[in-house]
């Protein structure tokens, strides 16, 4: 029998490829391929320390979906993250490339929601953003697409950060409440 928190597994798998993982209390995906991450739920991974419950490193062609806590991409190219509902949680990639952020809504959001660092070709769109303050969608990366998001915040709505201004192109046409 594996480990366990709150009677859900603790899921580490390296070089797998073609399985679904439902359900779980935390997963870490190294070198993995063609994998399905469902029905994650944040069930007190603040409070124990947890600031990832979900991470892929290096792993590619995988979707995250209906997952309801923080989601993290390192070196991870190819992936879809969509349809999840985070509660003050965020999406974060890391030299992660070519990746679908889509239909998911991320609400009571603090700082930022999306945050893509040293990532490129990454496409966001259609996601519902709403917090009292903070930066929406934080991009340091280039040539990523920010399309049709909706971004609801008390306080700034949106940072794009590029340190490589003259090479980046940012299509944003979003709706700004």
């Amino acid at each position: 029998m594996g480990n366990t928190v709150n009677g859900k597994p603790l899921v580490f798998l390296e070089g797998q490829s073609n399985q679904v993982i439902d359900g779980v209390f935390q997963v870490i995906l190294v070198n993995c391929a063609n994998m399905v991450v469902q029905n994650v739920e944040d069930i007190g991974f603040r409070d124990m320390g947890f600031s990832q419950s979900i991470q892929l490193i290096g792993t590619s062609n995988t979707v995250v979906t209906n997952c309801k806590t923080h989601i993290s991409l390192i070196n991870s190219n190819n992936n879809t993250v969509k349809g999840n509902r985070l509660s003050n949680a965020f999406i974060t990639l890391t030299n992660s490339n070519d990746n679908i952020i889509a239909d998911n809504e991320l609400y009571d959001v603090r700082y930022s929601a999306v945050r893509l660092y040293s990532s490129s070709h990454n496409m966001i769109t259609q996601n519902s953003i709403t917090g009292e303050y903070g930066g929406g969608i934080i991009i340091y990366g280039e040539y990523n697409r920010v399309c049709r998001n909706n971004i609801s915040y008390r306080i700034v709505v949106m940072m794009l950060v590029q340190a490589y201004l003259l090479v980046v192109v940012v299509i944003m046409c979003m709706k700004i409440m």
